[in-house]
């Protein structure tokens, strides 16, 4: 927070400005959208105290690709683009409050990044656009909270989770989740989905299909609500041990190059919805 950092304000002619190859370091924000942002690739933001990126009320779609944000409050923030698409692939967020906010936009696609040691939130979704979606992000190790929180209806698809909670369902969200793979520590009580929202679950609002949650302590912490009640309408439910090359992914001090990708002989190969492989990364 020692400067305020770079901002496009309401009047910046963003069709004609391109960010790419930045670092920028200890800003309040390191690049702030008051009405949107050009195109933002290969840069990295550090110290942030707010967030690396912030953008909001865009004019043009929103794509950022391949940046980086370490020890910031929030990595990428990008919420409030009601009129525009958001796109936030291949990045990475280390070591920042939340990772990755993509909140009330008018369609959201967060593909193919990793969030890592994060302290709340890795990845926190809710958008009302069903084609919205969160596919193919690495989301572990992480800290006490959730590793994807959802408010929305985006669908959650082939991620690779490790959390407390693996999927926390908050307000009324209406969440499409298949093939994710979710490391549940059972020394730490993990909970792979957690329905926390304010009114009662309602089964037919969700929809739960060949996800496999490995190693909670017993069935009623795979899908649970916040009172202990175990969620119904649950299809395919799987319990594979995912074999990953890394080893077991449940140490108390767990390693920055940890390898996620499932071993030789893994079982997650072809096992998801309709016959696709289970988490971010394919079955070799």
């Amino acid at each position: 927070g020692d400067w305020i950092g770079i901002t496009f304000d309401q009047n910046s002619n963003l069709n004609i400005s391109n960010l790419s190859g930045l670092s920028v370091a200890f800003a309040r924000n390191g690049i702030q959208g008051a009405a949107g942002l050009p195109k933002i690739s290969n840069s990295r933001f550090s110290d942030c105290s707010s967030s690396g990126v912030d953008c909001r009320a865009a004019r043009i779609p929103v794509e950022l690709t391949n940046n980086t944000a370490e020890t910031c409050g929030t990595g990428f923030f990008v919420a409030s683009n009601t009129s525009q698409s958001v796109t936030i692939a291949s990045s990475t967020a280390t070591r920042c409050y939340y990772g990755i906010v993509s909140r009330d936009n008018m369609r959201s696609d967060i593909v193919g990044n990793t969030v890592k040691f994060w302290s709340i939130t890795g990845i926190d979704l809710g958008n009302p656009d069903i084609t919205s979606r969160a596919r193919l992000n690495l989301v572990a190790p992480g800290g006490n909270g959730s590793a994807i929180v959802a408010r929305g209806r985006d669908e959650i698809r082939r991620n690779t989770l490790q959390g407390n909670f693996g999927i926390e369902i908050r307000d009324p969200a209406a969440i499409t989740m298949r093939s994710n793979l979710i490391l549940a520590d059972n020394a730490k009580n993990g909970i792979g989905v957690l329905y926390s929202g304010p009114g009662a679950y309602a089964a037919a609002s969700q929809t739960f299909q060949n996800n496999d949650i490995w190693n909670p302590t017993a069935s009623a912490q795979r899908y649970r609500d916040s009172l202990g009640g175990v969620l119904t309408g649950v299809i395919g439910d799987l319990r594979i041990d995912p074999m990953l090359k890394g080893g077991t992914p449940f140490v108390e001090f767990p390693d920055d190059s940890f390898d996620y990708h499932p071993a030789t002989g893994s079982s997650l190969k072809s096992q998801g919805y309709a016959g696709e492989d289970i988490g971010a990364y394919d079955v070799q």
